[in-house]
């Protein structure tokens, strides 16, 4: 499963830089790059919600989200922040339940 969002992040790569190719819009070219760059680091990072399958099911699905938001944001040039807020938000959740409960999920 994570290989493919992988293999869905790369290929996202070079939608955008098709999209350079055709448009020369280095602002939006660069504001892209660093989504991506974010969504592969935030997914990467959020495999410490491996402990709670149920958290890293919504981590797979919230990254998913993130991903479509920035291919989104290339093709229509809509930009949705609040989307990119969502895999920190699961990750804090999975730091507070370690607090609250202990390193019961460890």
């Amino acid at each position: 499963m994570t290989g493919k969002i992988v293999l869905l992040m790369l290929l996202s790569i070079l939608l955008l830089l098709f999209d350079f190719k055709r448009k020369r819009d280095k602002q939006k070219s660069i504001r892209a790059s660093l989504l991506f760059l974010y969504t592969f680091t935030i997914f990467y990072a959020g495999m410490i919600t491996r402990s709670i399958p149920p958290l890293f099911a919504v981590h797979i699905l919230v990254i998913l989200l993130s991903w479509g938001a920035t291919v989104l944001y290339i093709i229509r040039d809509k930009l949705y922040l609040w989307i990119y807020a969502l895999p920190l938000l699961n990750i804090a959740l999975v730091f507070a339940l370690n607090f609250l409960e202990g390193a019961r999920y460890n």
